[in-house]
C-alpha cells in the first residue's frame, strides 16, 4: 500500500474519475494510484487529470513530452511512470533507447534528453552553451516549455517516489474522507489560502 492511502475510486469527483478511468484504459496512465492520492486536494487532482488528456495545449509535440516524461521517470526510478505510455509513437523499444543513450532518436531529441538528464543530475552544468545548442533546434518558447515540463516532472517523480506506490507496508496515513480538501492552520499562522 502507498505511504498515503489513495482515495477510493468511488469517492473521486465523477469527472475526474471518468478522466482517470479513460487514461488507464488507453494506457496513458499505468494506474490511478498517484491521482487517487492527489485527490485529497480536489484542485490538484483536477489539474493532473486534465494533464492526462491527449489534446492539452502545448508548444511541444506529444512525442517530445512523452520522451521527457519517460526519461525523467527513468532517472527518478519511478517504475509506475516508466510502465505507462501516453504517446503511441513511443514504445518499449524507444524507452529502452533512452536508457542506452538515445542512439535511435533525432539529434534534437537527444539534446533534450541530455538537458533532462542534467536537470535531474547536475543542473549547475546547464549553461549558456547548452541553451545555445538547444536554440539550434528549438524556439525560445519551446525551450522554456521543455524546462517547465522537466522541472514539473522532477518534482512529481520525487514526490511519487516518497509515496511508495507499489509498497506492501501499511499506509502511514490511512484514508479519511474528512481529510479531502481539509485545511489545518497551525498556531500562529495566517490563512494559507
Amino acid at each position: 500500500m502507498p505511504t498515503i492511502e489513495p482515495v477510493p475510486i468511488p469517492d473521486l469527483d465523477p469527472g475526474v474519475r471518468v478522466s482517470l478511468e479513460r487514461a488507464v484504459a488507453d494506457g496513458r496512465l499505468a494506474s490511478a494510484r498517484y491521482p487517487q492520492i492527489l485527490a485529497y486536494s480536489t484542485a490538484q487532482v483536477a489539474a493532473v487529470a486534465a494533464g492526462y488528456e491527449r489534446d492539452r495545449p502545448s508548444l511541444l509535440s506529444s512525442r517530445l513530452r512523452e520522451l521527457i516524461r519517460l526519461r525523467s521517470a527513468q532517472i527518478a526510478g519511478c517504475a509506475e511512470c516508466q510502465a505507462a505510455r501516453y504517446e503511441d509513437s513511443v514504445d518499449d523499444g524507444t524507452a529502452a533507447c533512452l536508457l542506452a543513450g538515445g542512439d535511435d532518436l533525432e539529434e534534437c531529441e537527444r539534446l533534450v534528453m541530455r538537458f533532462v538528464t542534467l536537470f535531474h543530475t547536475d543542473h549547475h552544468a546547464i549553461d549558456g552553451a547548452l541553451y545555445r545548442e538547444l536554440a539550434r533546434h528549438w524556439s525560445t518558447a519551446e525551450i522554456v516549455e521543455i524546462g517547465v515540463v522537466t522541472g514539473s516532472l522532477l518534482g512529481a517523480h520525487r514526490f511519487i517516489h516518497t509515496l511508495d506506490l507499489l509498497g506492501t507496508a501499511p499506509p502511514a496515513l490511512c484514508y479519511d474522507p474528512a481529510q479531502v480538501d481539509a485545511v489545518r492552520q497551525p498556531a500562529g499562522r495566517g490563512d494559507p489560502r
